[in-house]
């Protein structure tokens, strides 16, 4: 199969979250089917906290210079 599909792996979103100290809600275990499924739609309010932070840690390290 030749077939290229882009995404994130369930398994290293949650590893990321907990390296972080949080977790993510936006996994589905697919009805307890062995497979875990990103929902994608969730993690665009996890996505615009992460900017605002970045911004803001940005704007200091700017104001310092």
């Amino acid at each position: 199969n030749t077939k290229v599909i882009d995404g994130l792996i369930a398994q290293e979103v949650i590893a990321a979250a907990a390296a972080a100290g949080s977790t993510f809600s936006g996994i589905d275990d697919g009805e307890n089917s062995g497979l875990l499924k990103l929902q994608y739609e969730r993690m665009v309010i996890p996505l615009i906290k992460a900017v605002q932070e970045l911004t803001a840690r940005i704007a200091t390290l700017e104001a310092g210079d």
